[in-house]
């Protein structure tokens, strides 16, 4: 994936270079659709209706894991009480978001510049245990997905067709286009090379895992500042 990465030129990039690489295709482990059907049958189980849009912002903001998912929809089940729907406001009101959830938030905070939202959330999630360098990990994978739809956008593809190839829900593609659209695709790629060459940097030993996250925040944050 890094050497592809590396090949990466907003002047070579095109749709079919993603569709055909499996690895820059698949963002997941496993089948999210899966647990979004799931979410929608165990909610149906209560005689409470909820859309597949909604369910799948419960999988993105909640993750994979089962019994999680069947604690979250008690919550929601119990929350909702009379009414018959459950909806996207009833997830943001109650529902514990997963560190994918968090980590998402902690990139748009980032790309909006808010760097002292975007060290509060990283500093939270270490302090709850997440260890460094996944945390990181999920940054990069953040700014590879802001690149990709920043880059599938420049050749007028529309957002449903961006939303299957980097499989994350309608919510979270509609946010971050928001987000994104001031910025350049030259900048999105020069924060994703950022990301790169600090996780090359890490692996060849010559930096510690120890504040990696950080010192990505903060370095990201100086290259944005430069598209403004």
């Amino acid at each position: 994936v890094a050497a592809l990465d590396r090949e990466l030129k907003t002047s070579t990039f095109s749709l079919g270079k993603i569709k055909n690489n499996e690895s820059l295709v698949s963002f997941t482990s496993f089948s999210n659709n899966d647990a979004i059907k799931w979410i929608i049958r165990e909610v149906n189980k209560t005689k409470k209706q909820i859309s597949y849009d909604v369910a799948q912002n419960l999988q993105y903001s909640v993750g994979n894991d089962a019994a999680i998912l069947k604690n979250e929809i008690d919550k929601l089940i119990a929350y909702v009480d009379d009414e018959n729907t459950i909806k996207n406001k009833d997830i943001e009101s109650i529902s514990t978001k997963s560190v994918n959830y968090s980590v998402f938030n902690m990139t748009d905070a980032l790309l909006s510049l808010n760097i002292n939202e975007a060290i509060k959330i990283a500093k939270n999630l270490l302090k709850n245990g997440e260890a460094e360098y996944m945390l990181f990990a999920m940054l990069l994978r953040e700014f590879r997905i802001s690149y990709y739809i920043k880059a599938l956008l420049s050749e007028n593809v529309n957002t449903n067709e961006i939303q299957k190839i980097v499989e994350i829900p309608p919510f979270a593609i509609n946010k971050r286009i928001n987000i994104i659209k001031k910025y350049s695709l030259n900048i999105l790629l020069s924060a994703y090379q950022y990301c790169i060459n600090t996780d090359y940097l890490f692996k060849s030993g010559q930096i510690s895992q120890i504040g990696i996250t950080e010192r990505s925040i903060f370095g990201i944050n100086c290259l944005l500042k430069k598209d403004k």
